[in-house]
């Protein structure tokens, strides 16, 4: 497994947790002053339930799912009230994913189910998931990979990228690579920024996300027009790799003043792996001029926010190592 192998591993754990908060935290700046306690979440919620899912993100940005439940749980509740409005529906489907993680399968089926029935597709991508995993549901590959080629024809772009990703792995299903980067690629190019992550991965290693071999020719040229296409699209794990790939000897887009520039936009948001990787930039003088010191100052501020490779070169640049 290489370097960067491990540290997409890292940066998936790390990002689990993360949402697309870009629009949230504008609903959250105008619509609630900057007083405001996590305690009146629940009060804002009830008494206006289309803030429920925004307040609800903005719980899991701070790990609290607790939280988040019983906001999307009041969200929900106005879906089975006032029936096919997405904007209700979101919350039933997020209350669903949260279950899931809970492994309370069932309720998580329960929820994806009712969405579905109304409309909504992204429960009907994360119904089909389940059926292909056998979570809560009896395992059935066939029924899940239509489900998921239904939900993509009707242009729901995750399960474009999840059958991308199925047909790439080939596993429970016949392996067909072009195929699945056709779907990946047009789950990118409709800002399923995932996607752009995903194919960008590919060309830049070789392999899939999860590690199966693609027998692809690694292209870092086509990796940075995908991790640019994501990073454009507000993925910042996208802007990640964007600046890694841009610092790569064999990419012909090779930039690593540009590269540098992305690092220190990623790390100035706060956004860990990026501090990390703006720590070697300082360390190793790619981009910038050599400075030990401030390496370890973006070491100990990646640590800092929870990234776990840093905590450990920290405790080594203190020692001079």
């Amino acid at each position: 497994m290489t370097i960067i192998q491990k540290l997409f591993i890292v940066l998936i754990v790390f990002h689990l947790q993360l949402v697309s908060s870009e629009n949230t935290i504008e609903l959250y700046d105008h619509n609630i002053s900057s007083g405001t306690k996590k305690n009146n979440f629940i009060e804002l919620c009830s008494q206006n339930t289309m803030l429920c899912g925004p307040l609800a993100k903005t719980c899991l940005m701070e790990k609290n799912d607790s939280e988040a439940k019983k906001l999307f749980g009041i969200g929900c509740d106005n879906a089975l009230l006032k029936g096919k409005n997405n904007n209700y529906l979101d919350n039933c489907n997020e209350l669903g994913i949260l279950y899931m993680n809970d492994k309370d399968y069932l309720k998580a089926l329960e929820l994806f189910n009712y969405g579905c029935s109304n409309g909504h597709l992204k429960s009907c991508t994360n119904r089909s998931i389940m059926t292909l995993q056998g979570k809560g549901i009896a395992q059935d590959t066939v029924k899940g990979v239509q489900e998921l080629e239904q939900t993509c024809a009707k242009n729901e772009m995750t399960s474009c990228m999840d059958l991308g990703i199925l047909y790439i792995g080939g596993k429970n299903i016949q392996q067909d690579i072009p195929k699945g980067i056709k779907m990946l690629h047009r789950a990118c190019m409709n800002k399923e920024t995932s996607a752009c992550l995903e194919i960008g991965y590919i060309y830049f290693i070789g392999t899939s996300t999860s590690g199966e071999k693609t027998h692809i020719e690694k292209d870092h040229s086509l990796a940075t027009q995908y991790y640019e296409y994501g990073c454009n699209a507000g993925d910042i794990r996208s802007c990640l790799f964007l600046g890694m790939v841009l610092q790569s000897d064999t990419n012909p887009k090779k930039d690593v003043n540009k590269a540098f520039e992305i690092l220190q936009n990623g790390c100035n948001k706060n956004f860990a792996p990026m501090c990390w990787q703006l720590s070697l930039s300082y360390k190793k003088g790619i981009g910038v001029e050599q400075d030990f010191e401030k390496y370890k100052e973006l070491v100990k501020k990646a640590c800092d926010l929870n990234f776990t490779i840093a905590c450990s070169a920290y405790k080594g640049a203190q020692l001079g190592k």
